[in-house]
């Protein structure tokens, strides 16, 4: 019971108060009569549109840029070196059962679209 207490404690009332000493650079409206003020200050300076672009281009967009630069560093940093002598060792064979396959997708592609065009005539045909 008293480790409930003391994780309940640790994890709703303690550890909240570490994300206050982070710096944010974005303001947030404390009560309702700023946010209808915000609201109206930006529909009357550009209409919604701009409202909607100004959002997407400060807010949305670099939240997407560095999150995509953050999975970026993880991949070429921590995962890709795990698997950088496998794809080296790998790389010509795959190359080349590539290469294989596109050469016969190339000679099979031409048969496939007369059966194709064979079966939709018969189709035609059964349904007159």
């Amino acid at each position: 019971m008293k480790k409930g207490i003391i994780i309940f404690l640790l994890l709703f009332l303690v550890i909240p108060f570490f994300s206050l000493g982070e710096e944010t650079d974005i303001y947030i409206p404390v009560s309702f009569q700023e946010i209808e003020d915000m609201g109206k200050e930006k529909i009357e300076s550009g209409g919604m549109i701009a409202l909607i672009k100004n959002i997407w281009n400060d807010e949305v967009v670099p939240f997407f840029r560095k999150s995509w630069e953050i999975i970026i560093g993880f991949w070429n940093n921590k995962i890709k070196p795990l698997f950088q002598k496998e794809i080296d060792k790998r790389g010509s064979a795959i190359r080349e059962e590539l290469e294989k396959e596109k050469n016969e997708i190339k000679e099979e592609a031409p048969n496939v679209g007369k059966s194709l065009w064979e079966k939709f005539k018969r189709l035609i045909h059964i349904s007159d």
